[in-house]
């Protein structure tokens, strides 16, 4: 069923919960949303988890789907919802308290590769055409791709609100400043690029699924 979850900065989340028959306590899987997308995302998928077994919280992002919030593209507080998710189901459901896992796609995935690497209760990854290298993946090969910007930055942003950083980034890529964007995307990069945590999943001993 529907839930909100209250999140970081006043923030809600709109989520839905996918149960298993029985009482329980069962694994628990998080599916953070992808850029742009509802709650309901992942229904289908998510229903053949709790089928298996799996107490499933799905939820769009922060500034997303029904969510509130600011959108700072995998910054610290989008980053901290996955665990934010996994304490409320924790409390509203019949997850244990031992595996948790993180299932997404795009925006969910990379968010997912990230939450597990400041998380050590994630203990498995599946991130489908995700990202590791923020900047790499918006400019490969040091150059911003137009592509990008126009699928991410111009449709999906439309009167949302964005974080200072991010809405610096959008202005110098609207205005075709590939050097100026460039210097900010490597600024937003460290904390954004799972291949700087690599030795978190590594102490962790996360499973990962790329």
């Amino acid at each position: 069923g529907a839930a909100t979850i209250a999140a970081s900065g006043g923030a809600h989340l709109a989520a839905r919960v996918y149960s298993p028959l029985g009482k329980g306590p069962f694994p628990l899987v998080v599916m953070p949303g992808s850029w742009g997308s509802q709650s309901t995302e992942y229904a289908a998928v998510a229903t053949g988890f709790a089928a298996l077994g799996y107490d499933v919280v799905a939820y769009a992002q922060r500034g997303f789907g029904g969510s509130s919030g600011t959108i700072d593209f995998a910054g610290t507080a989008t980053r901290n919802d996955v665990s934010t998710v996994i304490d409320w189901a924790r409390a509203h459901t019949s997850a244990n308290n031992g595996a948790v896992a993180t299932v997404g796609l795009s925006y969910g995935a990379g968010i997912g590769l990230l939450a597990a690497e400041h998380d050590p209760r994630i203990k498995a990854v599946a991130a489908i055409s995700g990202w590791a290298d923020f900047a790499q993946a918006l400019a490969p090969g040091g150059t911003p791709s137009e592509t990008d910007y126009q699928l991410l930055f111009t449709t999906a942003l439309s009167s949302r609100q964005v974080s200072p950083q991010l809405h610096t980034l959008i202005t110098q890529l609207a205005a075709k400043q590939p050097a100026a964007a460039m210097k900010t995307m490597r600024a937003m990069s460290p904390a954004r690029s799972a291949t700087d945590g690599v030795a978190a999943l590594t102490k962790n001993k996360t499973a990962v699924f790329l």
